[in-house]
């Protein structure tokens, strides 16, 4: 489910020989028995992550493509490597395809300044092709995000280094740990939404009227409330009952492409889910 480091051309991606000495000088001071700063056998293990991850990124950064945690995602206005966080089968039994963390360095910086790191989380069984994008049900693009924050977002660049590495794993993990799907708006979050007398109130008043219609609905399986909807016949679909959903085998297609075929039928119109409507 990762995908291999883009070539990355010197042009660019800068050398950045003295970044790459002060890590290795770093990693010769910090090997992963060197745990005795730490408190706790978790501040450890993050401890000997974030050391080794610092050192395969500023070697990603040098054009080293040999990791395949890595991803150089080029943007317009900065520079950007993914870092795929491995062995993530689910979050609060929510099939996962992939858990990754967006480094947003700033252009020209040497890979030393950064103004933002994002957190992003794709659902591995709720997918969408498009067929005007081209986008089958297996590629990257057609996996819904089911979880999409900042964990540092500033104005003002600051450096890149180990402790700042560190403090983003560290807020990372204190979340993913965390994590509960929210049926009601289909995203994986810290604060589920609670109908409280506030929200329950108000839709009580919006149902004494016929010409109102309100974005959430029972989901057609479990009958609770829910936004998430399906994109064929407009039924309400949690997104929690969408990843229990049992794939099938296409015999009569699998057989006439020479391939498996597999299709996700809408528990109430049957069309496949993995197809975008047309």
């Amino acid at each position: 489910m990762t995908t291999a480091v883009e070539n990355i051309s010197s042009e660019v991606v800068p050398v950045i020989h003295d970044i790459i000495t002060s890590v290795e000088e770093f990693c010769k001071t910090n090997t992963p028995s060197d745990t005795s700063n730490t408190t706790t056998e978790l501040d450890g293990h993050l401890h000997i992550f974030s050391t080794s991850l610092y050192g395969i990124m500023l070697g990603a950064a040098n054009g080293n493509t040999d990791n395949n945690s890595i991803v150089y995602k080029p943007h317009n206005s900065c520079i950007r490597l993914a870092v795929i966080l491995p062995n993530i089968e689910s979050i609060d039994n929510m099939k996962i395809d992939k858990c990754y963390l967006d480094f947003n360095f700033i252009k020209n910086s040497n890979y030393g300044k950064i103004h933002g790191v994002n957190l992003r989380i794709k659902s591995d069984t709720i997918r969408v092709s498009s067929q005007y994008e081209d986008i089958t049900y297996l590629d990257e693009e057609a996996a819904r995000m089911l979880y999409d924050n900042w964990l540092l977002a500033t104005k003002h660049p600051i450096d890149f280094n180990f402790d700042t590495l560190y403090d983003m794993i560290k807020k990372c993990y204190n979340i993913i740990s965390k994590l509960t799907m929210d049926k009601y708006s289909g995203l994986l979050t810290l604060k589920p939404t609670i109908m409280n007398d506030f929200y329950s109130s108000w839709i009580n008043i919006i149902n004494t009227t016929n010409n109102i219609k309100l974005t959430h609905d029972s989901c057609c399986v479990c009958m609770e409330d829910t936004k998430t909807k399906t994109h064929c016949c407009k039924n309400h679909l949690c997104f929690s009952c969408w990843d229990k959903l049992k794939p099938i085998i296409d015999q009569d297609e699998s057989y006439d492409i020479g391939c498996e075929i597999r299709k996700l039928p809408c528990p109430m119109c049957r069309h496949n889910l993995y197809e975008s409507a047309t």
